[in-house]
């Protein structure tokens, strides 16, 4: 079995992604659901809205955070797409440099 190209690791990284932004959504959708207690006059405590209202706050964030890597590689994966004059890449496998090293 040989190596995946740097596209495929690219692709399958960018589906991931999406799967955890899906994911992300559907927690916060949860937390947005309508509540049985509202039907009985139940409030939720202070402190577990507060914590709640965190948790809204940290989804939200995480969406950015997954939406700026999911343009990175939208960005990357340009470099795959086919020519427009129909030069094809020297070498797909080509390492890329990155700041991986540098941390």
């Amino acid at each position: 079995m040989s190596l995946p190209t740097q596209q495929e690791i690219f692709t399958n990284a960018l589906r991931h992604l999406d799967l955890a932004r899906a994911a992300l959504a559907e927690s916060r959708d949860w937390l947005a659901s309508d509540w049985a207690g509202v039907e009985t006059g139940l409030s939720l405590p202070r402190e577990v809205g507060e914590q709640r209202t965190r948790v809204r706050t940290a989804i939200s964030a995480a969406k950015n955070e997954v939406d700026d890597a999911r343009h990175a590689l939208h960005e990357a994966l340009r470099h795959y797409a086919p020519p427009e004059h129909g030069r094809v890449l020297e070498d797909p496998r080509a390492e890329i440099a990155d700041d991986r090293g540098t941390r």
